[in-house]
């Protein structure tokens, strides 16, 4: 039985709505570093402490934002991954019940034949559903999602947005400033492959 239409559009509604909510999150990830870089100047500056708190507050947003985005961006990747199953599954299925059919129209009209050849295609039946079964056993793999942030991550990233501008370093136009780039969290480094 093929994935009905009604079942495809409910899972690109999904996707189509996911896709968005995470837009949204990046912007807010986006407006929180604009954020941020407005407030460098301010850490060297007479009004350091105000600026500093103000700077933890928008780093643990940050972070909020940025381990929200992971979980919708992997709980896309899992529905579009296990939608791509299904299409692979019918497929198989339909391909099993074409090797049945034409196994059963060969034994009748191949009587006599060698069995060798009955077997071969008993074989690759088995691959096909071993097949099936790997892609069904991977899909359903737990994935971990990330443990809150400490205050030493946070302190750790504020050292570095101090240092950064302590030495005096400065980016490239249109480039991340370098303390974003060190405070990525490692967890967003992997990636989903299928």
């Amino acid at each position: 039985m093929p994935l009905k239409k009604s079942h495809d559009k409910n899972v690109d509604d999904v996707v189509s709505s996911m896709e968005l909510k995470a837009q949204g999150l990046r912007d807010k990830i986006q407006g929180v570093n604009d954020q941020i870089d407005r407030l460098k100047q301010q850490l060297a500056g007479p009004t350091r402490d105000t600026a500093r708190a103000q700077a933890t507050k928008l780093l643990q947003q940050r972070r909020q934002y940025q381990r929200q985005l992971t979980v919708i961006e992997k709980q896309s990747m899992n529905i579009t991954a296990a939608k791509t199953s299904m299409s692979i599954l019918e497929t198989s299925r339909q391909t099993f019940d074409a090797m049945s059919s034409l196994n059963k129209a060969m034994g009748q009209r191949m009587k006599g034949f060698s069995a060798d050849k009955i077997a071969d295609l008993q074989d690759d039946m088995s691959e096909l559903l071993y097949s099936a079964d790997e892609i069904t056993n991977t899909l359903s793999q737990d994935f971990a999602v990330p443990d809150s942030v400490t205050d030493a991550d946070l302190e750790l990233e504020m050292s570095i947005l101090e240092s950064e501008i302590a030495a005096g370093q400065m980016t490239e136009a249109g480039a991340r400033p370098v303390y974003l780039e060190q405070s990525a969290p490692a967890e967003d480094e992997d990636e989903f492959i299928i």
